[in-house]
């Protein structure tokens, strides 16, 4: 069984909750979000602001690389 542990966020005055990542790095952040979709491609207009990325087929290093490279 994962260590993960449940993670709180609120988006547009909407509280959320999800279970963090084994080994997902501790801290708080703040910014504008940007739907990115399934992250498949470079994500337009995400510098500064915070990824939304859904699950999907492919690997989160290349979802990551998307928020980064948009």
């Amino acid at each position: 069984m994962g260590t993960g542990k449940t993670e709180e966020f609120t988006v547009a005055g909407s509280g959320y909750e999800a279970i963090a990542m084994d080994g997902g790095a501790n801290g708080n952040a703040s910014g504008a979000l940007v739907d990115c979709g399934l992250g498949t491609t470079n994500c337009a207009g995400a510098t500064g602001k915070v990824c939304l990325i859904q699950r999907g087929t492919n690997a989160f290093a290349d979802k990551v690389l998307a928020c980064q490279n948009g």
